[in-house]
């Protein structure tokens, strides 16, 4: 989690939607899902969605998701 968060922190490289992406983290801290999965989640939830539906179980743990 370290060097994701320095990824995120460093100027060197252009994230193409921050706000996503810093959510996403928050969502990965809790040990729950991949960062993919949490990344996913993320960028539905600002983009309007309720739920993202998945066959993961470990990400349907995620207030984000729901189990299909």
């Amino acid at each position: 989690m370290v060097v994701l968060d320095k990824i995120l922190r460093t100027s060197q490289l252009k994230i193409e939607d921050t706000q996503s992406a810093w959510m996403a983290f928050r969502m990965y801290q809790k040990g729950k899902a991949d960062f993919a999965d949490c990344l996913l989640g993320a960028t539905n939830q600002i983009s309007g969605c309720e739920t993202t539906v998945t066959f993961n179980r470990t990400a349907s743990k995620l207030d984000a998701f729901q189990l299909l």
